[in-house]
């Protein structure tokens, strides 16, 4: 598609399709703009957000957390591609491509998800002061780009042990403007619908 857009003059804009209306490609194409990309990590799925923080919080089990979250229309009925790790691996090759020009393939990704995530290990964290989320990882310090999906833990003092429900977030590593981080979320479809509103009003803008 970027070559395809390329080719004919056109503006391709997909803001809204790795985190809705958090800020992600956004932030590379201007508020970066000057300044390398070392590493970023994203929690980019808010179904397993809120799976994990039910579980932490308030003691539920993975069947429970994820009946909750179908009953209120924002897990599908085949979760798989959420739990999995599937669907964030989707996203961040989108940040990676589209947005950082990685030029990776779902394959060079490694995926795993929260399916495996047992009470044992929640209590575990718990009893640790760590708090898990479901991560996917860009580092391009090294010869080629390493990605990966999986689940990380984070202490109490780190910003990504504070993601409340079905929030997202990207914390990006710089090479001279240091660490940035964007959180947020609205609620589906209208954060979606305005984050392509908003790519639409910026193609217009610009006579594309």
């Amino acid at each position: 598609l970027r070559q395809l857009a390329a080719d004919r003059g056109a503006a391709l804009r997909i803001s809204g399709a790795t985190a809705a209306a958090l800020p992600t490609i956004d932030l590379f194409e201007v508020s970066l703009r000057g300044a390398r990309v070392l590493r970023l990590e994203g929690v980019l799925n808010a179904t397993t957000n809120f799976l994990l923080n039910a579980m932490m919080a308030r003691g539920c089990t993975f069947a429970e957390a994820l009946g909750e979250a179908q009953r209120g229309g924002f897990a599908e009925r085949d979760p798989s591609r959420d739990i999995e790790g599937w669907d964030t691996a989707c996203k961040l090759l989108i940040l990676a491509n589209f947005g950082l020009d990685a030029g990776l393939e779902l394959a060079d990704v490694a995926v795993s998800g929260i399916d495996a995530v047992t009470p044992e290990q929640v209590a575990r964290w718990q009893g640790e002061g760590r708090v898990p989320r479901l991560v996917g990882r860009l580092d391009l310090t090294g010869a080629k780009p390493a990605a990966s999906v999986a689940v990380q833990t984070y202490p109490l003092d780190d910003a990504f042990a504070h993601i409340p429900g079905k929030t997202k977030a990207l914390r990006v590593e710089t090479d001279c403007m240091g660490e940035i981080l964007t959180m947020g979320g609205g609620p589906e479809p209208m954060a979606t619908a305005s984050a392509a509103l908003k790519d639409f009003e910026l193609i217009l803008e610009r006579g594309l």
